[in-house]
């Protein structure tokens, strides 16, 4: 499962990451660091 970031934005003061499923129209969204962490935490909601 392959995700590509929709959107960046902070939200007090926590960076948070719109992600969404190639070929989909499913979106997620999850607090996290960095890009990478933020698909990480994505594939563990899909498992």
């Amino acid at each position: 499962m392959e995700f590509e970031v929709v959107e960046t934005y902070e939200l007090f003061a926590e960076k948070r990451y719109v992600l969404k499923i190639k070929g989909t129209n499913i979106k997620i969204n999850v607090a996290a660091s960095s890009a990478k962490e933020a698909m990480e935490k994505a594939r563990e909601l899909f498992l």
